[in-house]
Parts: structure tokens; sequence; C-alpha cells
């Protein structure tokens, strides 16, 4: 069904301050038209000026040892933050992937090694791996199978220094050089944690198919430190933003925490800009006439991506489009909440 997201400011996408006034037509899950408002026949959704914005990646958000109702509403917690792609790390694969189709959004769920093997292998499955936890030939385990099953990985890696140092002192080797050791590098996927880790490794993993997944918030919070966002891009890695065992997920929040944290970090106020955040933790690459429809309506026209960054927060989203479906309306019932 065709429908006319009409009298919108939008912005097309982050790192180029690319506002239009206009309407968005969605045709299914793709943007078939933007540009300047006009009358159609269309499902007509009046904004009245609200500002639509790209939807944003939630990439890794970790569900273990949750109950199912807990886990439901961490999921939709990052809904309502504009969320329209989630990494899920859960042991509850059937659970999540209801949840997430139900829900319609773009999803993928990195199960436990000793979880995994009770389900098919499908596009939506990652191998969720933590070197610390796993026996040396579980390690060699998991590279065979998600050989064999063309699986990516999610490692947990230089989450802390406690952690980074007890691998370091007891396998005594580098944790990059004794993940790689097993193969587990030649998989690709994701490092979850990037706080103890250095331009060297950043070097290593860029010679493998890897990209960083960062939690700004959960890590501040757990006294981690802070993920040097400018030293992985330098390396040459793709970096991606996940909310971790946050409970009251804000991605406006992890956006600010990226923007202060480096640039306090490296003493330069001009080390980030606030459109290069909000790009990093942006769904896809933008808003355009052919592409996915997911994107997100805020209730206050902000009148620049700065403005967006330093005041805007969960409480501003109005709606969430997911795919072209409204998966949250702000004061509307639904089943998730």
């Amino acid at each position: 069904m065709l429908k006319r997201y009409k009298n919108a400011s939008i912005l097309l996408r982050f790192n180029e301050n690319s506002f239009i006034d206009g309407d968005i037509v969605t045709d299914g899950n793709h943007i078939s038209y933007i540009g300047p408002s006009q009358n159609g026949k269309e499902e007509i959704v009046d904004l009245k000026g609200f500002l639509i914005v790209p939807s944003f990646k939630n990439g890794g958000i970790n569900l273990l040892d949750l109950g199912k109702k807990e886990i439901e509403e961490r999921i939709f917690d990052s809904v309502k933050s504009g969320v329209t792609d989630i990494v899920a790390i859960s042991s509850e694969y059937e659970f999540c992937k209801e949840i997430f189709e139900k829900l319609g959004i773009d999803y993928k769920i990195a199960l436990p090694f000793e979880n995994i093997k009770r389900y098919k292998s499908d596009p939506h499955m990652l191998v969720y791996v933590d070197p610390l936890k796993e026996e040396e030939n579980v390690l060699d385990e998991i590279s065979d199978y998600a050989a064999k099953n063309s699986l990516k990985l999610v490692i947990k890696l230089f989450d802390n220094l406690e952690e980074t140092g007890k691998l370091n002192s007891t396998k005594k080797m580098l944790p990059i050089n004794y993940v790689e050791s097993f193969g587990l590098l030649d998989r690709g996927g994701t490092i979850l944690g990037s706080i103890w880790s250095d331009k060297e490794d950043y070097a290593l993993l860029n010679s493998y198919d890897f990209d960083v997944t960062i939690r700004p918030v959960n890590d501040l919070k757990n006294g981690n430190g802070f993920s040097n966002v400018t030293q992985i891009k330098n390396g040459g890695l793709d970096i991606k933003v996940g909310s971790g065992e946050e409970k009251n997920t804000d991605f406006f929040r992890e956006a600010r925490a990226i923007l202060l944290g480096t640039r306090g970090m490296l003493t330069d106020k001009d080390a980030i800009t606030e459109g290069e955040v909000l790009e990093t933790i942006a769904c896809g690459q933008g808003l355009k006439e052919g592409g996915k429809a997911n994107f997100v309506v805020l209730d206050k026209k902000f009148a620049n991506v700065e403005d967006i960054l330093n005041y805007a927060d969960k409480r501003d989203v109005f709606m969430t489009i997911a795919n072209g479906k409204t998966i949250y309306r702000r004061g509307e019932k639904n089943d998730n909440q």
C-alpha cells in the first residue's frame, strides 16, 4: 500500500546536513518518492512539520540470561529509540526471531555455541564467542562449525582491562593473536568491545572481514573506559554501535557519549563532528528513492544536525517506521509495549 508522509522536514543523511521540506511516499518496504509536497491518492499521514531522519541500528544488544518478558521489553525499548535493525546476543533464538519478524525489522541473532547446534543455520544466525570462557578444543570446534555452515562470528574481545589482561597472561599471547590461532578471524564478523585494543589490533582485523561494535554508554557505566573511535576508523574498520546490557536504550544518548568521549579523549573539539557520529549509528546509507523505508519521525523540528545530537532524546521519537511499517507510534497501544 502506498503511504504518503506529508508536510515533513526531511533529513536525508546526517553527515550532509541535507534538510528538505516535503513528503516521503512509501511503497511496501521501499521509498518511492522524496520531494515537494503533492496531493495524491495514497494513505496520508500529515506530520505537520515534524522531522524525518534515518533510523538507527543497534549493533549489539545483550539478551543473555534474561527471561522472555524482559527480552521482549528490551527489544521494544530499542524500537522506541528509533532502531529498525538489531543484532541480538541471545540463547532464545526462536523467541527472538518471532519478535523480530512480527515487528518486520532487520535482524541477526548471535547464539552461544552450546545453543546453536540445535537449530538449522539460516542467514539471520551468527555465532557468539567469548574466548575467555571457552576451552581451546571448543574454540577449534566453533571455528570448524562456522566454516562448514558459512556463519560469521561475534567475538567478545578487549572488553575491559581485567579480562584482556587475564587472557594475555593465561594464554601467553595477545588476545587478537589468540583468537587468530584458532582460525576464528578467518570466519569474519564483528569484534564486540574495543576498549583495550590498539592500532596494531585494528591493522590485523583489517586484513580479515571484521568490523568493530562499540557500546559507549554501557562501557562508561561499567567503568571499562572508552573506545577510540577515530583510531578504529583510521585503521580502516567500520564501526557499529550497540547498547550492550543497557536496560534503557537511547541512541541519541549513545551518540552524545561518542561525541563527548572522543573529543575528551583526544582533547580536540574537531576530532569528530556531530554528523559523523550520527551517521555511525544510522541504519543504511540514508534516505533515498528506491532505498529501504526505514526512518524515524521526531516531533520537534531541530534546526540542524548539531541540535539533533546535542538535544534530542528518545522522548522526541514520535514514530519508528521499519520497512514501510509503523512499528512504534507514541501514545498508541502496541502489542509489544
